[in-house]
């Protein structure tokens, strides 16, 4: 699975803290965690379905491009973000 994370820029501090293990996801905000498992996701996902207990959706996009899963998340960023936060790309993880 390839990530990208969208930078958002955030000047109260709140971040989203990711793990990411295989088809798993894992987004915490403000104490609260979900985990997102995209397995055999085989097809683009809608977001907007996707269901969540956080007060945000962190998945913004999930396309499966040349047999790879590629997800798309939000990334909560401070004026003191390094430039690849700022600038990022796909990860694999």
């Amino acid at each position: 699975m390839k990530v990208y994370k969208s930078p958002q820029v955030r000047m109260d501090g709140k971040r989203i803290i990711y793990a990411f293990n295989n088809s798993k996801i894992t987004a915490t905000i403000d104490g609260v965690t979900d985990v997102f498992d995209l397995t055999g996701i085989k097809s683009a996902v809608n977001a907007k379905s996707i269901k969540t207990t956080l007060d945000i959706n962190p998945i913004e996009r999930i396309d499966y491009v040349d047999g790879e899963l590629e997800v798309r998340v939000t990334n909560y960023i401070g004026a003191d973000s390094t430039e690849a936060e700022r600038f990022p790309y796909f990860q694999e993880v």
